[in-house]
This record gives C-alpha cells, sequence and structure tokens, in this order.
C-alpha cells in the first residue's frame, strides 16, 4: 500500500515537470494604446484586453472620410471618468454604411441616425463610469419630463430657476 501512494506521488511529479515545459502556450501580448482614436480595427487581442479592462468601444463605420464628426476625436477626452482617467477607446473604421457601435461591459448600441445628442445619451448609458455631464444632463432631463407632465406652471418655472442659480452658482465657485 505505501509502495503504490509513493509511486503515486512520484509519477505525478514527473508529470508536473513534464508539463511545466511541453504543456504552456505561448503568451500572445495586447498592444498598449498611445492613442485612444484609431484609423482602422484594433486586433482581437488588443480589443478584448481593453474591454476586459472597463474601456468603451465607439466604433464608427463611414462611407467618406468627410462624414467623420469632428466631436469623435474628441471622445476618449470628454468622457473621461471622474478621476480623469481616459475611458473610451475611438475606432473609425471605413465601411459600406455609416452608423456607429458602442460596446462596453454595460451592453451595446448602434446609431444609424447619428447626432451629438444621440451619440452623448447612448454613450452615458452604457459607460461603467459616466461622466458629471452626463449626470447633469439626466437630472436636467428628468426635470424637464417631471415639469411637462405637471400642471402647475408657476411651481415648475420657480424650479427651473432655482435649479438654473443652483449650476450657476457651482460654476462660478469654481
Amino acid at each position: 500500500m505505501a509502495i503504490a501512494i509513493v509511486l503515486t506521488f512520484g509519477l505525478s511529479s514527473i508529470a508536473y515537470v513534464i508539463t511545466s515545459f511541453t504543456g504552456q502556450q505561448p503568451e500572445i501580448k495586447a498592444k498598449t494604446l498611445d492613442n485612444f482614436v484609431v484609423d482602422g480595427e484594433l486586433d482581437s487581442n488588443t480589443e478584448y484586453e481593453y474591454y476586459t479592462n472597463g474601456y468603451t468601444f465607439v466604433k464608427f463605420y463611414y462611407i467618406n472620410l468627410s462624414e467623420v464628426i469632428p466631436l469623435v476625436d474628441q471622445l476618449p477626452d470628454l468622457f473621461k471618468t471622474t478621476n480623469d482617467q481616459i475611458q473610451l477607446i475611438v475606432e473609425k473604421i471605413q465601411s459600406n454604411e455609416t452608423y456607429i457601435k458602442i460596446m462596453s461591459l454595460n451592453g451595446e448600441d448602434m446609431l444609424y441616425n447619428i447626432t451629438e445628442e444621440e451619440l452623448q445619451k447612448s454613450l452615458c448609458n452604457i459607460l461603467l463610469s459616466a461622466p458629471l455631464e452626463c449626470v447633469i444632463a439626466d437630472m436636467n432631463f428628468t426635470e424637464i419630463a417631471n415639469n411637462t407632465t405637471s400642471g402647475n406652471e408657476t411651481i415648475n418655472n420657480a424650479s427651473l430657476e432655482s435649479n438654473n442659480t443652483l449650476v450657476n452658482n457651482t460654476n462660478s465657485s469654481y
């Protein structure tokens, strides 16, 4: 019985040594991005690495380069986290049609009728860490929606004025 146990441990140690030398696959490294606006598609390893680390991808498919709106190049800087970290990677990809595909761990969205408002709204919904602009825009949208459903105009106008004062005071304190 003791010989069987010793033999089992000995053979498993030999098998471990053999597989440690021959069983490893070479690790494929993702490239580090110097610029978060890329012409063309990233390789799948790089995209997977950034995607699993919480980055959001904006894939802008276009027919003509003239269709690329200037805002697209500024998106990584405009939608930084509250800690001032970039969380967005833009890929500009020539295609047979013009649309935007947004992907993150929070989901996906496709935009065919591309406007700055729709792009901002979609990004605010999909980003893992919504910037302050998204929170403020959501608060303003909620305020406007509440005002249109309420019948008391005086109270609604007063709350809008106090909301604008609060925003103006906040901006002037900086």
